[in-house]
């Protein structure tokens, strides 16, 4: 039998066949890991944006960890990741001062009233 001599088509981490379509779609889904990871951190202080982009930048960065570019999709996963805790962190300190601020207020409400 004679090998196939198709361009379009490509073997895969798999073993499967995969066509340059294909290839592009998961080479998009790597840059857009890696541009949400860089806006998880970027907005790690809006916490509702950051934690979407970051999700996001994790599972597009996993679904073309195999067929796209390995760097991007690494990289956008790990962003991602750290923009979340970022976060996370942020969101955790914003409410413990608050309740602190508070507590205080209360307290001197009560010593004066």
């Amino acid at each position: 039998m004679e090998e196939n001599t198709n361009v379009d088509i490509q073997k895969n981490t798999n073993g499967t066949n995969i066509n340059n379509a294909q290839i592009a779609k998961y080479q998009k889904l790597s840059t857009a890991s890696l541009i949400l990871g860089i806006v998880s951190i970027v907005t790690a202080c809006i916490s509702y944006v950051s934690i979407i982009c970051g999700t996001l930048g994790i599972v597009f960065g996993a679904i073309s960890l195999k067929n796209g570019k390995k760097a991007f999709s690494k990289t956008g996963i790990i962003l991602g990741s750290i923009g979340i805790v970022l976060s996370i962190i942020l969101l955790i300190v914003i409410v413990v001062f608050s309740v602190n601020f508070f507590m205080d207020l209360l307290r001197a409400i009560a010593r004066a009233g």
